[in-house]
C-alpha cells in the first residue's frame, strides 16, 4: 500500500510539474506464445513475466479514479 500511494503521489507531482516530460516508471515485459509471433497484432492475450506488481498498481489506480469520476464509491 505505502509504494502504491508513492507511486500515485509521483504521477500527481508530474502531472502539476509543466516542465517535466518524461516520467520513468520502468519496464513491463511479456511473452507471447511462440505461435503467435508472426501475427502479433491479432494475439489478444500475452503473459507478463516482468512488471506484474507495476501493472496491477496503475490498473488499480485507473479504476479508483475512474469510480471517483463517476461519484461511485
Amino acid at each position: 500500500r505505502k509504494m502504491a500511494l508513492e507511486l500515485l503521489d509521483d504521477l500527481l507531482s508530474v502531472s502539476k510539474d509543466e516542465d517535466s516530460t518524461l516520467f520513468f516508471m520502468g519496464t513491463i515485459m511479456l511473452s507471447l506464445p511462440q505461435e503467435a509471433s508472426h501475427t502479433y497484432l491479432h494475439q489478444t492475450t500475452a503473459e507478463v513475466f516482468d512488471g506484474q506488481q507495476r501493472l496491477t498498481t496503475l490498473v488499480l489506480i485507473l479504476i479508483a479514479a475512474w469510480k471517483i469520476s463517476l461519484g461511485v464509491e
